[in-house]
This record gives C-alpha cells, structure tokens and sequence, in this order.
C-alpha cells in the first residue's frame, strides 16, 4: 500500500491550511486586543520566540484530537494518532501555507497576505 496516495496528501494539505488559518486568527485577535505584544516588552518577547512558533502544533493537535469526523488517512483510527496527525499537520501549516501562495501567485498572478502581519 501506497502512504503517500494524492488523497492523504491533498487531506493534510487540506488540514495544515485550516491550523495555518485558525492560527492566524487568534494571532491577529491576540494582537489586536494586546497591542503590547507588538512592542519590545519581555511578553512580546514570550509570545514571538516560544507562543507563536509552538501555537501551531498545540492547535493541529488540539483540533486533531477534537474532530473524528476529518477523514483521517487509513490506519489512523484511534485518538491519540489523530492528535500525533494534527500536531505534523500544525508544524508543516506554516511551510505549506508559504508554498501554497508561491504557487498560486506565480500560476494566477493573485497577491496572498504575507506570511506574518509584519512582512
């Protein structure tokens, strides 16, 4: 049997760009209602350096042990391998979504939002 099949492949796509989204959400809601996390505060130092890059696995595990209903790849049947599937999916929402928009803006010249509000 073939793991890497164009199904689980688009899937985790599918799943990585729905943490990178959620993600980004609470980052902006965050921001928006602390502005200090944008200043050189010892906080804004936390959130930047450890929140912000570990968000994105805790959140794809969290959502990955909370919905059953995504269609997991074959073998993936019990909870714990969905929360080990989301925390991957999580680490590679940022890269995917990086890739995703090289893509698209070469291929139908459509400006994406950058990677961070910053730049």
């Amino acid at each position: 049997m073939d793991i890497l099949t164009f199904d689980t492949s688009f899937m985790a796509l599918l799943f990585s760009m729905a943490v990178y989204v959620g993600c980004r959400s609470i980052r902006l809601g965050f921001e928006l209602v602390l502005p200090v996390l944008k200043e050189a505060t010892k906080a804004a130092n936390i959130w930047r350096l450890f929140i912000l890059p570990t968000m994105p696995v805790v959140f794809g595990g969290l959502v990955g042990g909370l919905v059953s209903t995504f269609p997991y790849p074959a073998g993936l049947v019990s909870q714990s391998t969905h929360v080990m599937y989301g925390m991957v999916c999580g680490f590679a929402a940022g890269w995917a979504y990086r890739i995703l928009k090289a893509v698209v803006e070469k291929k139908w010249d459509v400006k994406l939002p950058a990677d961070s509000p910053n730049g």
